[in-house]
């Protein structure tokens, strides 16, 4: 297959970039919900079960280094089951890729181009995606390590412009009800920060594997100060009751910016926007490379190019036809995506990492192919 070479810190700053794109549109509504005036302290548990999955993710792939979880999964489980495995993996991967892209055009379609025919957002992100796949991984991280740098100079004018309305009594713990509603809240980001374990794809390309864990935390530490920015911004600004009950709290924050902003012509909305698109372009296209680099080793092709115009066309179709409105869209994402999400990216890497012990013993080399 492909010979590409990335830096950690590009595959750090790709870490970051995948998850952050769609966490900071539902996280705060769906962490308010459960967690109140706690919100942000839910964020912390959260953080928890992401440095676990990382430190699992990590620890199997390192055995493994100069392959990708679908070629060492038959490796450590044998076949069939080993093949079964892999292509649960890779159904995540597709599964991924068309919930963003769903979740582009419900913004989209709500908040900036409402008589635009929906398929037209899905289309156009889909075919910017499928030209990046067409240029390879080496192209991609180092778009993505200019769109990451936009996106955090993007968040933090964002929070400097709202810091001076947030009311810090949105934000005072109520602990009458116990620590319940915070873990319940920590359900959600959890499952976000959880999507760092596409590491798993990426370890066999990254040059220094020595910095392959350090990197995949310090990508999570840096997300937690992002979506902690994030959610002190919304409901510090809106209460928690209101947050929960918008479907987009950020991008609702942003469309009623304080009154000096409005007298300097500059519009938040406008800019959140901009750098958004491209952070959904980059998720859509990490998870879109992960199933179709996956599948193709799954099939043992020689290229992964094959595929990408019909995963396309695959991911656009089921985009479309699989959440009806944007209510039932938020459900999902409350209640089904974090238990899937958590389900394949903990307790599947947890499954290979014990029965790689059994099989392989504590002592595998790092070095083995």
């Amino acid at each position: 297959m492909e010979t590409w070479k990335i830096s950690e810190w590009q595959a750090m700053g790709y870490l970051v970039m995948i998850v952050f794109a769609t966490s900071i549109l539902f996280v705060p509504g769906l962490v308010a919900k459960e967690a109140s005036t706690a919100s942000w302290l839910a964020l912390i548990i959260a953080l928890a079960v992401g440095m676990l999955i990382a430190l699992i993710s990590t620890s199997l792939g390192l055995r493994y280094p100069g392959k990708t979880l679908i070629q060492y999964a038959v490796d450590i489980l044998g076949f069939p089951l080993g093949k079964l495995v892999s292509l649960l993996f890779i159904f995540y991967f597709f599964y991924v890729s068309y919930f963003v892209l769903r979740q582009f055009q419900a913004l989209m379609s709500a908040a900036y181009m409402p008589e635009t025919p929906p398929v037209v957002f899905m289309v156009l992100l889909t075919l910017l995606s499928c030209s990046a796949l067409y240029l390879g991984l080496e192209v991609i991280v180092r778009a993505n390590s200019l769109i990451l740098f936009f996106n955090l100079l993007a968040i933090l004018i964002i929070f400097f412009v709202f810091i001076g309305t947030v009311d810090w009594f949105n934000l005072k713990p109520d602990f009458s009800k116990g620590v319940g509603p915070i873990i319940n809240g920590s359900l959600s980001p959890s499952s976000w920060f959880g999507e760092t374990a596409a590491i798993l794809m990426l370890i066999p390309f990254i040059q220094r594997k020595s910095a392959v864990r350090r990197i995949t935390l310090y990508a999570l530490l840096l997300l937690f100060f992002l979506l902690e920015i994030v959610i002190i911004t919304v409901v510090g600004n809106f209460g928690p009751e209101r947050t929960s009950r918008l479907v987009f709290p950020l991008f609702t924050l942003l469309s009623q910016p304080p009154h000096f902003v409005q007298e300097l012509f500059f519009q938040p909305s406008a800019l959140f926007m901009a750098v958004w698109i491209s952070g959904m372009l980059m998720k859509l296209t990490t998870f879109f490379f992960a199933g179709v680099y996956g599948l193709a080793q799954w099939f043992g092709l020689a290229s992964y190019r094959c595929l990408v115009l019909p995963g396309g066309a695959l991911i656009v179709v089921l985009a479309f036809i699989s959440w009806p409105n944007t209510e039932r869209l938020l459900d999902f994402s409350r209640y089904t995506f974090p238990l899937f999400v958590l389900s394949i990216n903990l307790g599947l890497p947890l499954l290979l990492y014990v029965f790689s012990l059994f099989r392989h013993g504590l002592n595998r080399t790092k070095g083995a192919a």
